[in-house]
């Protein structure tokens, strides 16, 4: 069995597109009238007020599953 490793990709000359998305990237692609990229109001307050991770963050501060990062065993690099 083969195992893949999740990496960005070059689209185009000088731009690196990464394997993952940050709450930054969020916020910069926010446009209302486009649903896919209607930042709700709850996130953009919790994003003045915080800098971390994106994934826990979501996790914890705006999908209230905080308990889940209980259950993790969280490493940083």
């Amino acid at each position: 069995m083969k195992l893949f490793q999740a990496r960005g990709y070059d689209s185009r000359d000088a731009v690196n597109n990464k394997h993952y998305t940050t709450l930054k990237g969020i916020m910069e692609k926010d446009n209302p009238e486009v649903y896919d990229y209607d930042v709700p109001q709850r996130l953009h307050d919790l994003y003045a007020s915080r800098d971390i991770r994106y994934a826990l963050f979501i996790i914890d501060k705006f999908a209230g599953a905080g308990y889940l990062l209980n259950e993790m065993v969280i490493i940083d690099k």
